[in-house]
């Protein structure tokens, strides 16, 4: 068995490993990569599994709203949408269905950054599209200076 390398999410031999390589999971290649890339890998995987736990707590709400200040625009959104959730919904149990009876705008955003497959709520009505034409304008403003395609 080797080990876990948290960047680029591969099993490796003990030699890829430098001394802090083991104490930090980072492999040899990876610890070469410039630190904004390391932050945004980490901290996006850290946004992803606040949305995997059984409840967003006011800790990770907290970390959320640091992360939203982040100066990565993808993490920043991301982060700031997770906030929005766990002030609103922060219990696992029933949150999505819970999402779309209540704050039907957040469904196409949560469809976009990957917490819910776009096939989930894929026809949701046309009612809810023209109410949320202020925000989709912001996330094809956001891709479109990242080089993403818009919803």
């Amino acid at each position: 068995m080797g080990h876990y390398c948290r960047i680029c999410d591969k099993v490796k031999p003990n030699e890829k490993f430098s001394g802090k390589g083991h104490r930090n999971h980072i492999c040899k290649v990876c610890s070469r990569l410039p630190k904004e890339y390391r932050d945004r890998i980490d901290h996006l995987s850290e946004i992803y599994g606040y949305w995997q736990q059984k409840n967003i707590s006011k800790k990770n709400i907290l970390r959320l709203s640091k992360l939203s200040e982040s100066k990565d625009a993808e993490v920043s959104a991301i982060a700031n949408l997770l906030h929005e959730i766990g002030l609103l919904f922060p219990f696992k149990k029933k949150r999505i269905g819970r999402i779309a009876k209540e704050a039907p705008s957040l469904i196409p955003r949560m469809e976009l950054v990957g917490f819910i497959h776009d096939w989930v709520y894929g026809d949701y009505g046309e009612a809810i599209e023209d109410s949320m034409d202020d925000e989709l304008l912001l996330w094809d403003e956001y891709c479109a200076m990242e080089n993403k395609e818009p919803l």
